[in-house]
């Protein structure tokens, strides 16, 4: 048994002993209530770090045994509209239609460069700004392919937003330039009859007005006419009434043989006697009808392009809704 001194010094130590006695009771009790951290066996590394583990159980909803990058998209495995087949099918849909672009383009030039001559002859410029906008309309669509290709691929949806809006809008300007020329193909014959015989009548031979006069000999010979409505439209036109036709029924473009004042002689066996409208009528007719067909063609193959870039783009936006 212990001995503790008698007298001051050994109260002292034995306030000394207490109070050690005191520090390591405490010190014990603090042991027994702090609970070790958790440590995973498995776990490469220094045991004594705290290690939060993925949840192991085999039917945790959100467990697969791989990172979130080597999943990828709860969308890519839907079967018929999933985020892969989208992108691809978008951008081979963008493909053709760069190079559906491309044909529209050159049947525009094409159409303007060959048929300006006769266009010309008109009173107002409606065909010739359906070609233009024809022109304008193929350039777009190859650089709105090139938008939506580069969009499906890099997944942006803010490049598919931008797509989709001038896709619709271009798609709706077609699809209404289709319908309005169909109206005006059906009164072209009136605006022919209404426009050609007042301008052969005051503009053939005129100062000033050497385009127009070439134009209207090359639709001579090229559809094999003469006048608006028949060849007696040129004894009221400035062109007789000024006096340079001469002792000329016709101007010699409508001799069927053509040469230097071939035409003082109106019969049939020398000049076209028909008129030039129902010819330019029907020609003009079949031009419309290309440049309709066109438009219309390429804004129905537009309406697929906005389905599956809507498609595309909502099941990005989903995607980025369940990863927030």
């Amino acid at each position: 048994m212990a001995s503790f001194p008698v007298g001051d010094e050994g109260n002292e130590s034995k306030d000394v002993l207490l109070q050690e006695f005191e520090k390591s009771g405490k010190a014990h009790e603090n042991n027994q209530h702090t609970v070790p951290p958790e440590v995973d066996d498995t776990t490469p590394g220094d045991p004594h770090q705290p290690y939060h583990h993925q949840p192991s159980h085999p039917q945790h909803p959100r467990y697969t045994g791989r990172t979130e990058s080597e999943m990828g998209s709860k969308y890519d495995d839907e079967p018929c509209c999933g985020i892969s087949l989208l992108k691809y099918v978008l951008f081979i849909f963008n493909f053709f239609l760069l190079l559906a672009g491309a044909g529209v383009l050159a049947i525009g030039v094409w159409t303007l460069t060959s048929k300006t001559d006769y266009t010309e002859l008109l009173c107002n410029n409606v065909y010739y700004f359906s070609v233009i906008v024809l022109i304008a309309a193929g350039a777009l669509i190859m650089i709105l392919a090139a938008t939506g290709c580069y969009g499906a691929v890099q997944e942006i949806k803010g490049c598919l937003l931008i797509y989709f809006t001038i896709l619709l809008l271009l798609c709706i300007l077609e699809i209404g330039l289709s319908i309005f020329l169909y109206v005006f193909r059906a009164q072209l014959q009136v605006e022919l009859e209404n426009c050609l015989n007042h301008t052969l009548t005051r503009q053939y031979g005129k100062e000033g007005e050497e385009a127009f006069t070439e134009n209207f000999d090359s639709l001579h010979r090229s559809f094999k006419c003469c006048g608006s409505f028949d060849y007696q439209d040129w004894k009221t036109s400035y062109w007789n009434a000024s006096g340079l036709a001469g002792n000329r029924t016709t101007p010699d473009s409508c001799c069927k043989s053509e040469s230097d004042y071939c035409s003082p002689r109106d019969h049939p066996s020398n000049i076209y006697r028909h008129g030039c409208v129902e010819s330019l009528r029907v020609y003009l007719g079949d031009q419309i009808v290309i440049v309709m067909v066109v438009f219309l063609g390429i804004g129905l193959v537009e309406m697929i392009g906005l389905i599956f870039t809507m498609c595309l783009y909502c099941h990005l936006r989903y995607e980025s809704e369940d990863m927030m």
